[in-house]
């Protein structure tokens, strides 16, 4: 009779032990997502026609003077081509034909493939905006 008291103290304090260790336990929460807005605008006095190159993939958008081109990234910082900040290059071209095109070593604050160039606003904890302004003066400083 003893032998079987001990045996029953063990057993439940093995069960104990297990059910304390599985609810201490915790699961392991997948990344938080964020969603990113990537707003384009232009500023410009003249329609422009914006040409993005990424992984032999090439992008045109065309902005009518006042509009935006908004790319939204629900998976933010994940790759995405449509993305100008992970562009080979990316052309704009207004209505007069002149043209300025960026790549990812040229330094300037004005390159639309460099992150640092945004204008930046937390929307939310997990929605951020990031905006980029194509303004005349632009063509400019290309010629």
């Amino acid at each position: 009779m003893g032998q079987k008291k001990i045996w029953t103290t063990v057993l439940a304090i093995g069960l104990i032990s297990i059910i304390m260790l599985l609810l201490s336990c915790k699961k392991e929460q997948p990344p938080e997502l964020i969603r990113a807005d990537f707003i384009y605008q232009n500023s410009t006095s003249t329609k422009i026609i914006i040409d993005s190159y990424s992984n032999n993939k090439d992008y045109s958008y065309e902005l009518n003077v006042g509009e935006n081109l908004k790319i939204t990234e629900n998976h933010y910082p994940n790759y995405n081509d449509k993305l100008f900040i992970f562009c080979d290059s990316v052309r704009v071209v207004n209505s007069f034909g002149n043209e300025i095109v960026w790549y990812p070593e040229m330094i300037s604050n004005r390159n639309p493939i460099k992150l640092e160039n945004y204008k930046y606003v937390e929307v939310s904890g997990r929605h951020h905006e990031y905006s980029f302004e194509i303004v005349d003066n632009d063509f400019n400083n290309a010629n």
